[in-house]
């Protein structure tokens, strides 16, 4: 027997998650600390208006926690095609997207508080705040954060297209989806920059939004016989 309230929850908080995505992308757009050419200037401008920032870091983490709610109802659309694979898959996002939450939820707090020291003390001082502030990331390569959620939506798709539990075009969807997150992976931990921003504008603009609103209104249609 499975639950109607689980793909009904995970269908709203899907959508959600889709949207956010897009919000996500014109804040940093809007962000004047995202547009600096050093970490100094970027201290500084938090130190001046840190505002645009910390929502930024509010939006990254309130996504992460409902995407907590979207990865068992999307797993149960695909699970019984492999269950071994999507139940271990799904535990990677799970820690995935946690580790998302935490490190934005910390960095809410944070990040003011180092803005407002930085520009209060002496370069000494400024220079052990620059290298404390990269200890807020708890998976600096995003191996979990990008890595791990992107093999989970590869998993589910790659499943979905072999037996046709949604459409094919969505699936082959997905499956680009897993790739820029992949990406992103390679492009952290190789400095290759330039593949963290094609994968942030293709991904988090474009082809991320497509797929989770799309998973989102199928599970918001799909019930469930008891």
């Amino acid at each position: 027997m499975k639950n109607n309230s689980l793909t009904q929850l995970g269908g709203t908080c899907s959508i959600f998650v889709g949207i956010s995505y897009i919000i996500i992308g014109i804040t940093y757009a809007l962000d004047p600390s995202q547009r600096v050419a050093t970490i100094q200037e970027f201290w500084r401008s938090l130190a001046n208006n840190s505002i645009p920032n910390v929502v930024l870091h509010w939006e990254l983490a309130l996504s992460g926690v409902f995407a907590l709610a979207v990865i068992p109802a999307i797993s149960s659309l695909v699970i019984s095609a492999n269950e071994g694979w999507v139940c271990w898959t799904s535990s990677l996002a799970y820690f995935g997207f946690g580790v998302s939450a935490l490190e934005n939820f910390r960095s809410i707090t944070l990040i003011p508080i180092w803005a407002k020291a930085y520009v209060n003390n002496d370069a000494a001082y400024q220079t052990a705040i620059i290298a404390t502030s990269k200890l807020t990331s708890y998976d600096p390569d995003a191996w979990l954060t990008s890595g791990g959620v992107g093999l989970w939506i590869l998993v589910v798709s790659l499943l979905a297209f072999r037996k046709s539990i949604f459409s094919k075009t969505l699936a082959l969807v997905g499956i680009a989806v897993a790739i820029l997150h992949w990406l992103v992976v390679i492009g952290t931990f190789f400095d290759l920059y330039f593949l963290v921003l094609f994968s942030a504008i293709l991904g988090g603009l474009i082809l991320i939004p497509i797929w989770y609103i799309s998973m989102g209104i199928i599970l918001k249609r799909t019930t469930f016989s008891n």
